[in-house]
């Protein structure tokens, strides 16, 4: 049996020294660089073994040190050695002992190396061989023992274990059931028959994310020594943060041999997803193969907050975006990326939920941020091929649309690259900003940076699918220009701090229905007011109350009308049947009139109201005024209404979209064919109007607290003989006319 801790190694010969005799060749630097640091590793393996990965580009001689010279170097100083060599498949590992075997029979191997011992009989199986040393030990264990990936060790241990080229080719590193296979030999046929005194090297391309290198190093365990072909700097790992400088500490822009010409290396350039896995030793650059992050503005949610704020306020359109996943521990995750578009095309993601979650947890999680984010941002989810795809997209439409949040689906077709392209354009093109916290941030710019070899593409196809529902929207366009709402939704409290409880009786009420006789579309009614001249506020209109609702029974919204409360002297209708405006007429007992115009009449009006006007804000001093406002009470109310203002679009033809808006149509409706005006006011309204604002009823009463009970009364009774002047005057001119026309 083997000690489990090994006597310290007496090197005798350099390895750099057997590698240049037997191969016939001249070390470059970095070829003496690595065999200095194999030697040093195998000198201080009786402290702790050593672990590290370790790349250089192709036919650059790595394979001829670590797999030929090295385990020969190590043979010939310590025959009961044993050293195992992984490939992806036994025979290339058969075919490196051939080589091994050939050197080790040579002349100047056994002049180097003197001891029988350490030789191996003429006649050897690359199978696996043993030296005479290790034979004499009778414990089955090969001196040389060659392996595929997935083939095992097959009973045996090993003092130095070298995995050499893992993948047959890219496609491999690429395929996940593959990369798992790989993952549980190293996991559960290698680790556990190294001991703490073993070494363990492994040499890789750079294929993916989630390659065996990349998995290797998430652990934290493993050191890289990568001989990158230029020198680009430190290399820090994604998932661990860990830094791994250049074994060299070149110069950035040093190229790491002489054998090959600056003209070679700049060809090789022109293949970025090449030269960054062969070459350079990384899936991709720094900057990113399909995503330029680079070329994305990092905003800070506390520093830059308000730099955040006037992006937000400039976004036309927003959505929520997620990307499906049912696995609790491990696997992928569910994503969900907020993100939001300006008229420059410029995008804001200022919000990403990612969390492994069961199908259960997934729609909590989904309700609770559709809660955070607020009815006026819509949700989209995938719908997977396949009916249990299709069943997820409805139960979750449901969930949500049963909460009344506006959610869509859509059937995901085509490659996730494809799907990824247009969002890639917009990054690329230098269109994107990103507001989120540190540990968020460094978890989506590493998918972008590695997709498609990110180990988990789930930011990505969410953030992919939120681009693209935007992106068409922003360039089909929406109905309603100008809706904001902090600036057209007002709430009913402050309003009545202003005109009081309920509508003033002298504003004018309109009522306006739009109206499917299909059970399938939806049907819809609005209540507005119009502001009286008094209240100071110039052609506003106020949406009080809403209805919406999936039914053929166009009486329930009669039944509405006539519950309101409110006294409407006229009831405007868009309906293609007869019978339902006869019913109408019938049954509200007041006048109804068909609106006759078509599909767009109106919408130049209703927009004109939207935009904002060069004059303060009647109710938030933080806004300009507007031409609409939105009653609310509550966060739902006239939810109908304010979806429709920010999701209401035209379609592929420039039409708005008949069921899109049915509420906001009402609203059109009055705006256009019936030419709203304010109520008239009352004589007194006028007397009032026509006073110094100092002697105004309600500024008097305003000072009443302030001032003695004596000023009070005095004030009330000069108020009083200014408003007796006009009717005096009036009566004098009456008085002389009469007596004109008498003298005449």
């Amino acid at each position: 049996m083997q000690d489990t801790q090994p006597k310290p190694f007496i090197t005798e010969i350099p390895l750099v020294e057997v590698f240049e005799r037997l191969k016939r060749v001249k070390a470059d630097v970095w070829q003496k660089d690595f065999c200095d640091r194999l030697q040093k590793a195998t000198e201080n393996r009786h402290e702790k073994g050593t672990r590290a990965l370790i790349h250089a580009q192709p036919q650059l001689g790595k394979s001829v040190i670590l797999a030929q010279a090295f385990p020969v170097w190590l043979l010939g100083h310590d025959p009961a050695h044993r050293f195992a060599l992984a490939t992806y498949n036994i025979k290339r590992s058969q075919r490196h002992a051939k080589v091994v075997i050939r050197m080790m029979l040579l002349p100047d191997y056994k002049d180097m190396f003197t001891n029988r011992l350490s030789h191996i009989p003429e006649s050897t199986s690359p199978d696996n061989f043993f030296t005479f040393g290790r034979f004499e030990l009778n414990d089955g264990q090969a001196s040389f023992n060659p392996m595929g990936l997935q083939s095992g060790f097959v009973g045996s241990g090993a003092d130095t274990l070298a995995m050499d080229d893992p993948y047959k080719n890219s496609d491999e590193a690429k395929s996940e059931t593959i990369r798992e296979n790989i993952e549980a030999f190293a996991d559960e046929v290698a680790d556990v028959r190294l001991t703490e005194y073993a070494n363990w090297f492994g040499m890789f391309h750079r294929y993916h994310q989630a390659d065996l290198a990349g998995y290797l190093l998430s652990k934290g365990e493993f050191d890289y020594w990568r001989y990158a072909s230029e020198a680009d700097g430190d290399y820090i790992d994604d998932e661990t943060g860990l830094v791994y400088r250049d074994p060299l500490e070149r110069k950035n822009g040093e190229f790491i041999s002489t054998r090959f010409s600056a003209a070679y290396y700049e060809k090789q350039k022109k293949n970025p997803k090449t030269w960054y896995s062969q070459f350079q030793g990384k899936p991709t650059g720094e900057e990113g193969s399909t995503f330029n992050v680079k070329k994305i503005e990092i905003l800070d949610p506390v520093t830059d907050a308000e730099r955040i704020e006037e992006m937000r306020a400039r976004c036309l359109h927003w959505a929520r975006a997620w990307d499906n996943a049912a696995t609790e521990e491990g696997g992928a995750y569910s994503a969900g990326v907020r993100m939001g578009i300006m008229p420059d095309e410029g995008i804001l993601i200022d919000d990403v939920k990612r969390e492994r979650v069961n199908t259960a947890e997934r729609y909590d999680l989904q309700l609770e941020t559709a809660e955070d984010d607020g009815f006026l941002v819509p949700v989209l989810v995938p719908q997977d091929p396949g009916s249990a795809g299709k069943d997820t997209a409805f139960q979750t439409k449901q969930m949500l649309e049963n909460k009344r949040y506006t959610c869509y689906t859509e059937v995901v077709s085509g490659s996730k690259e494809l799907r990824a392209n247009p969002f890639s354009l917009a990054v690329n093109a230098g269109r994107a900003a990103v507001a989120l916290t540190e540990p968020v941030r460094r978890e989506f710019f590493k998918e972008l940076k590695n997709f498609p070899l990110s180990t988990f593409k789930d930011q990505v196809d969410a953030s992919s699918d939120a681009y693209r529902h935007l992106y068409r929207l922003l360039k089909s366009g929406t109905v309603i220009k100008n809706y904001k709402e902090s600036r057209n939704d007002v709430d009913r409290l402050v309003f009545a701090a202003k005109y009081g409880e309920g509508v003033p009786a002298n504003w004018k009420i309109y009522a306006a229905c739009f109206i499917s006789d299909d059970a399938s579309k939806p049907s819809g009614a609005v209540i507005a007011a119009h502001a009286a001249e008094n209240s100071g506020l110039k052609d506003t209109l106020f949406i009080l109350d809403e209805f919406k609702q999936f039914s053929g029974d166009h009486y329930q919204i009669f039944n509405w009308i006539q519950k309101s409360g409110y006294r409407i002297p006229n009831v405007y209708l868009k309906t293609g049947a007869e019978s339902i405006v006869n019913a109408a007429r019938t049954k509200l007992k007041i006048p109804v009139s068909i609106f006759q115009g078509d599909d767009t009449d109106g919408i130049a009006e209703l927009n004109w109201h939207f935009l904002p006007r060069n004059e303060p804000h009647p109710f938030n001093p933080g806004e300009r005024a507007a031409g609409i406002y939105f009653l609310k009470e509550k966060d739902d109310s006239l939810l109908a209404a304010r979806q429709e203002s920010v999701l209401w679009k035209f379609n592929e033809k420039g039409e708005p979209q008949p069921f899109g808006g049915v509420v906001m149509n009402c609203v059109r409706m009055i705006t256009f064919a019936f030419r709203t005006f304010a109520g008239r006011l009352t004589n007194e309204e006028r007397e009032e109007k026509s006073l110094p604002a100092t002697f105004r009823l309600d500024q008097i009463n305003a000072q009443k607290d302030e001032i003695t009970e004596q000023e009070y009364g005095q004030m009330l009774i000069t108020r009083q003989a200014k408003l007796n002047i006009p009717k005096i005057l009036g009566g004098k001119k009456k008085m002389q006319t009469g007596i004109g026309r008498f003298k005449k």
